[in-house]
C-alpha cells in the first residue's frame, strides 16, 4: 500500500522559473532515490500555471512528516543557484552565441542562453563551484556589462545605485550619437550617388 503527499513545487524550487529546468528532474531523482519513497511525478495543478510534485509512498517506511521533511530539504536550490542578467548592447545572434560560450566556459556554469529581445541571459550555475560575481566578472571581461536587477543589487530592492543610472545615461547617448553620425553619413552618400 502507498500514500500520496501533493507539494506545490514553486514552494520547493523557488528559484526555478519552470517544470523543463534541469532542477526539477534533480529534485525527482533524489527523491526517488530516498527508500520508501516509491515513484516522483508532476501535475498540473488546478490553478493556471501551477505545478504539484506528487510523491507516492510507502507509509510502513516513512511517515508523512518524513516525506515532507525529505522534500523539503532536498536542497537542490542550495547546491544549484539561477540567474537572469540583464545585458547590453547584444545585437546580433553572433554575439548572443558568443556570450553563451563564454558563459559555459565559466567553470561551475551548468546552462546558459541569451535572449536578444530581452537583453538577458538566464544561466544555472553550481554554488559550491562559480558565484554570480564571477559570471558577471566573464561578462565584463567580454565586453558584455551587465546591468543591476532586484535580485543581484546591493542590499536587494528595486532601486539601482545613481552611479549605474548615470552610466547607463551615458552609455545611451553616447550610442545614440554613434548611430546618428553612421545614419547621417550613409544617407551624404545615397544623396551624393542619386544627385552624380
Amino acid at each position: 500500500m502507498t500514500k500520496t503527499l501533493r507539494l506545490d513545487l514553486p514552494l520547493l524550487l523557488p528559484d526555478v522559473p519552470d517544470t523543463r529546468d534541469a532542477c526539477v528532474a534533480r529534485l525527482e531523482s533524489m527523491l526517488g532515490e530516498k527508500q520508501g519513497i516509491r515513484r516522483t511525478h508532476l501535475l498540473r495543478s488546478e490553478i493556471p500555471g501551477a505545478t504539484l510534485l506528487c510523491l507516492h509512498y510507502d507509509p510502513d517506511t516513512l511517515s508523512l512528516a518524513e516525506v515532507e521533511r525529505i522534500a523539503a530539504g532536498a536542497e537542490v536550490t542550495a547546491h544549484f543557484g539561477h540567474a537572469v542578467i540583464p545585458l547590453r548592447a547584444v545585437d546580433g545572434e553572433d554575439a548572443g552565441r558568443r556570450i553563451e560560450d563564454g558563459l559555459l566556459g565559466v567553470h561551475g556554469v551548468l546552462s546558459a542562453s541569451v535572449n536578444l529581445a530581452a537583453q538577458r541571459a538566464r544561466l544555472e550555475f553550481d554554488r559550491e563551484v562559480t558565484s554570480i560575481e564571477t559570471i558577471k566578472s566573464e561578462l565584463a571581461r567580454m565586453g558584455y556589462a551587465s546591468g543591476m536587477s532586484a535580485s543581484t543589487a546591493p542590499g536587494g530592492g528595486c532601486c539601482r545605485p545613481r552611479e549605474a543610472v548615470a552610466e547607463d545615461a551615458g552609455w545611451y547617448a553616447r550610442n545614440k550619437e554613434l548611430r546618428d553620425r553612421k545614419s547621417k553619413r550613409s544617407f551624404g552618400s545615397d544623396s551624393a550617388l542619386a544627385g552624380g
